[in-house]
C-alpha cells in the first residue's frame, strides 16, 4: 500500500539535531506506557533526517551513535559540518570513537567536532589522524583527563596538520612535558588561531618556552591560559 506523500519536503528545513529535538515524542510515548519504544523512535528519526536533510549541518549525537543504521546513514551523508558527541555510558565510548574516526577518514566535510567530558582512550589514535586531515578546523577536547602524552601527540600534529584553527585541549591533565611540547609546535605551525589550555599546571620553565614560541609565531591571535595555575620553582643556593 503506498503511504501519503507529505505536502512539504519538512526535513529539508532541518539544519540542526539536538539532544532534546524528541522529549515531545519521549513524553507522548511515556504517557501512553510505550516507553520501551523510545530508543527505537530516536534512531529512526535521526536516521530519517540524515537520509533526507538535505540542508542538515549540525548534529548533536549520544550513545545512539551506536545503531548501525545512523553509522551508515552518517558515513554516507555529505552535508553535516559540525558534531557534537556526548556519551554517559563508557561501554559505548570505543565503538564511537571508533564510527566517528571512519566518517573522518573518509574525507567528510565535518569541520567542527566537540569531544569535549568524554574521558575516551583513543585521542592518540585521532591525533594521528588530524596530521594528514584537511577539512577539520575546531576541535573541543575540553576536561577529558588525557595526560602529558597527549599533549607531545597534538605537537606532531600540529607540526604537520594545515587546515585546524582552534584547539581546545583545557583540563586534560598535560603535564610540563605536554605544555612545553605544544609550546615548542606554536613555532612551526602557520595557521592555529586559538589554542586553549586552561587548568594546566604551568611553571616558570614553561612560561619562557610559551613566550619564546609566541614571539616567532605570527598566526596566532588567543592563548588562553584562564584559571591556571603558575608554579614558581625555588632556586637552589
Amino acid at each position: 500500500m503506498d503511504q501519503p506523500k507529505p505536502l512539504f519536503e519538512y526535513t529539508n528545513y532541518i539544519t540542526s539535531i539536538e539532544n532534546d529535538f524528541y522529549d515531545g515524542i519521549k513524553d507522548w510515548l511515556y504517557d501512553e506506557g510505550y516507553y520501551e519504544l523510545e530508543y527505537a523512535v530516536k534512531c529512526s528519526l535521526i536516521v530519517i533526517f540524515l537520509r533526507t536533510g538535505k540542508n542538515l549541518r549540525h548534529l548533536n549525537l549520544d550513545e545512539t551513535i551506536r545503531n548501525q543504521l545512523i553509522f551508515e546513514n552518517l558515513y554516507e551523508n555529505t552535508n553535516i559540518t559540525s558534531i557534537n558527541f556526548y556519551l554517559t555510558y563508557s561501554i559505548f565510548k570505543s565503538k564511537a570513537i571508533d564510527v566517528l574516526e571512519k566518517i573522518r577518514c573518509k574525507n567528510s566535510p565535518l569541520e567542527t567536532l566537540d569531544l569535549r567530558y568524554n574521558k575516551f582512550d583513543q585521542v592518540k589514535e585521532l591525533a594521528d589522524a588530524l596530521c594528514k586531515n584537511n577539512t577539520l578546523k575546531y576541535l573541543y577536547l575540553y576536561d577529558n583527563n588525557f595526560g602529558p602524552d597527549v599533549g607531545k601527540a597534538f605537537a606532531k600534529t600540529l607540526d604537520k596538520n594545515t587546515t585546524l584553527l582552534s584547539l581546545d585541549l583545557s583540563d586534560n591533565n598535560l603535564g610540563s612535558d605536554g605544555e612545553k611540547a605544544l609550546a615548542n609546535a606554536l613555532y612551526k605551525n602557520t595557521t592555529l588561531t586559538l589554542l586553549y589550555i586552561r587548568r594546566s599546571s604551568l611553571g616558570s620553565e614553561e612560561g619562557k618556552v610559551f613566550a619564546n614560541a609566541l614571539c616567532k609565531n605570527t598566526v596566532l591571535t588567543s592563548l588562553d591560559l584562564v584559571v591556571i595555575i603558575l608554579i614558581q620553582k625555588k632556586e637552589k643556593h
